[in-house]
């Protein structure tokens, strides 16, 4: 498979008409270790005909980083991933890999996908190019 670096994994899906997701892409760039992620928006189409086996309306739905063209992290898993990145955490991986911080890795990422969800419900613009 020829795949342009851009679309190179692992690559990170988030959606660059979200005013929440572009601030959380955003700050990812200035984390020292995050660099080496490609990030892609959900609206570039040439995504899922490289990588068919991501579903488009799953992508606006939750985050998804892909580590390789059959491994795919969702939500939490994603989040969980992209925690473990950063040199500092590296120091506590113990704690978010226990059963108390995986229960708020998941608690932190419903509870921004909520806010996110009430955000789009909001805009007028965001419900008519929306698939939420």
């Amino acid at each position: 498979m020829n795949i342009d670096n851009q679309f190179a994994p692992p690559l990170m899906l988030y959606d660059d008409e979200c005013p929440l997701c572009n601030r959380f892409k955003q700050a990812l760039d200035h984390i020292p270790g995050t660099d080496k992620i490609n990030k892609v928006s959900i609206h570039n189409q040439n995504i899922y005909a490289i990588y068919p086996q991501l579903n488009p309306d799953e992508c606006h739905e939750t985050l998804h980083v892909l580590l390789e063209p059959d491994k795919i992290l969702k939500g939490p898993a994603a989040i969980e991933y992209l925690i473990g990145l950063f040199p500092a955490v590296a120091k506590f991986c113990w704690l978010y890999e226990s059963n108390m911080g995986k229960k708020a890795i998941d608690f932190f990422y419903k509870a921004a996908d909520n806010y996110r969800k009430s955000k789009l419900n909001r805009c007028e613009t965001c419900k008519k190019s929306r698939h939420l």
